[in-house]
């Protein structure tokens, strides 16, 4: 599966549509999209939002990509709540992978 029928399937059981993500992100955050990884999301309560990471080592190739340094990291879950996560502590992750 590519990374954007990855996309389409993530959507499809979502009240969102990835056009509307794709618009709001493009305006107010980051969006890194490639054949192997899509990686969108903005900066938020002192630290990078990670709303959407599809593909192989999109996380790695995040930590490449931030715009800036920012201490602290995160994503939600299904149920909706980021887990923040020290900025340096997935970078050392990243690296032992």
């Amino acid at each position: 599966m590519n990374v954007y029928e990855e996309i389409q399937k993530l959507y499809s059981t979502s009240e969102r549509t990835f056009a509307a993500d794709l618009d709001f992100y493009i305006r107010t955050g980051y969006v890194f999209i490639t054949p192997q990884y899509a990686i969108i999301g903005k900066e938020l309560q002192g630290g990078w939002h990670i709303h959407l990471a599809i593909g192989k080592k999109s996380l790695e190739q995040f930590v490449l990509l931030m715009p800036y340094y920012l201490p602290k990291i995160g994503w939600a879950r299904k149920d909706g709540n980021i887990t923040w996560y020290q900025t340096e502590r997935i970078i050392k992750l990243c690296k032992n992978r």
